[in-house]
């Protein structure tokens, strides 16, 4: 199998290991160097988690190829913080239109969902980029506190949805949910404007 790691000058050899030893040492080798392996193509396709879990105990000379790209933890980062500020604000969208749907007398359960949903996809993103940035700095991020606190006013929309109390509900959506996140959202581009440049590869 042939092995391209962008930015490792040594090469890693499968020496008949298994794809799980080859990926491993790949990663072990990038954490030496202060940095991340941010993604994998094995045979010309993306080695996703799952991928790699099937595929972690077969011999590595029974795929052809495998590139890996290496960043710094605070490119990475930032690339996780530019995504999470775009569902940041998709989030507080339907968070406002729901609350605006519960005043017309309209439904609104199933985009209280999305947002439970989104929010949830935010939190464990930002726990994600959180232990990245434990590589950068040893105090964790504001905006990971904060995320942690967004569970707090979540389970007040959820509280006031399951007593089906309208009026709390919509001013649980408006006044204390879109707000929290306003507030995070200028946390997070607080925390990606801070971040130094990574080191060129």
């Amino acid at each position: 199998m042939l092995i391209k790691a962008t930015g490792l000058p040594d090469a890693v050899s499968p020496g008949g290991a298994t794809l799980g030893a080859v990926v491993s040492e790949l990663r072990k080798r990038a954490s030496r160097r202060r940095q991340v392996v941010s993604g994998i193509l094995l045979d010309g396709e993306p080695l996703t988690p799952e991928r790699e879990i099937e595929a972690a105990g077969r011999p590595a000379e029974e795929f052809s190829r495998l590139d890996a790209e290496l960043a710094a933890p605070e490119d990475l980062v930032g690339r996780v913080l530019d995504g999470l500020r775009d569902a940041i604000e998709k989030i507080a969208g339907r968070a406002e239109a729901a609350a605006r749907e519960i005043r017309g007398g309209l439904p609104a359960r199933e985009r209280i969902v999305e947002v439970a949903e989104g929010l949830g996809f935010v939190v464990g993103a930002m726990q994600d980029s959180g232990r990245l940035l434990a590589l950068v700095s040893p105090e964790p991020p504001a905006p990971l506190r904060t995320a942690l606190g967004l569970e707090t006013v979540l389970g007040e929309v959820l509280s006031a949805l399951a007593a089906d109390d309208a009026v709390r509900l919509s001013d649980a959506l408006d006044h204390e949910l879109v707000p929290a996140l306003d507030g995070f959202e200028s946390e997070i581009r607080a925390l990606r404007e801070s971040l130094p440049r990574g080191r060129a590869l």
